[in-house]
């Protein structure tokens, strides 16, 4: 915490100064007291359900109080999905809390990419953390089996050792700028995760890639991505092997696309956290 006294003390001028807290680890709250103090703004922006990462022994660190006390003492909280509003408002009544989504890379392909789906078998793929705390390899295997005319492919580290359907192909981890290659041949882009409190809170950054990638999405419940742009969220697994037919026969238009990723970039988002600066705080 010692570098963290040195940057609020410094002399600044007469510069605009933002500090940005991500993460509500325990002992932050009493740095937040020292920037105020020392003129600057503090956001906490809020990009998980911490609290339901610690049941699931992803965030051991948690303590719901250092949350409640951080959302209290920042000037602004910026969450990704509506669920995580609703749940940072309740936290701390009156407080200062609004939307802040996710976002995508704006040079996330090159611009010779063109997607090239496979027509024969389809190619239903996904990409990011497989940890079983919330990747829900059950379901994915089901569904597998259930439509075994299509081919699953899944990219990513942390794939717990399971028996698979043999139409359930493991990639590995791939290197991020490397990534269009491999999806360009997926007709559709999936998110299984579990349902619940924690994937509620989630507004996933792999969703804007899947998009940027040209691909319709079907996805288990997560309330804040259910408008997007091509995009279907279901509750079963039934639904979502139905929801998987009706996407394999979707050429999703560039021009909504466009529109939607143009909004959500992670320059837009940095313009709107910036304007902070120039809103009247507390």
């Amino acid at each position: 915490m010692q570098i963290l006294d040195r940057i609020a003390e410094s002399d600044l001028g007469e510069a605009r100064k933002l500090f940005i807290i991500s993460y509500p680890y325990p002992g932050i709250e009493k740095a937040i007291r020292l920037f105020r103090k020392e003129g600057w703004i503090v956001v906490y922006d809020c990009r998980d359900d911490w609290e339901e990462f610690a049941k699931v022994g992803m965030a051991r660190w948690f303590d719901a109080k250092v949350e409640r006390e951080i959302v209290a003492e920042t000037d602004r909280t910026f969450c990704v999905s509506m669920p995580l509003v609703e749940k940072m408002r309740g936290l701390v009544p009156r407080s200062f809390v609004e939307i802040m989504p996710n976002a995508v890379e704006a040079d996330f392909l090159p611009d010779s990419y063109q997607r090239t789906p496979q027509s024969s078998p389809r190619i239903i793929g996904y990409f990011g953390h497989l940890s079983s705390a919330w990747f829900d390899w059950e379901a994915v295997s089901e569904i597998a089996r259930n439509r075994p005319q299509y081919r699953f492919e899944v990219i990513g580290h942390s794939a717990p050792a399971l028996s698979l359907p043999e139409n359930v192909v493991l990639l590995g981890p791939k290197p991020w700028q490397e990534l269009h290659h491999h999806c360009a041949r997926w007709s559709v882009a999936i998110i299984p995760f579990r349902m619940g409190a924690l994937a509620d809170g989630v507004d996933p950054i792999k969703i804007y890639e899947y998009l940027a990638l040209g691909h319709p999405v079907v996805s288990f419940r997560m309330p804040q991505i259910s408008n997007y742009p091509y995009t279907q969220t279901v509750e079963t697994i039934a639904d979502f092997c139905v929801a998987l037919d009706k996407a394999t026969e979707v050429i999703p238009e560039r021009k909504i696309i466009d529109a939607f990723l143009a909004r959500n970039t992670w320059e837009v988002r940095a313009s709107e956290l910036l304007s902070v600066l120039g809103t009247p705080v507390r």
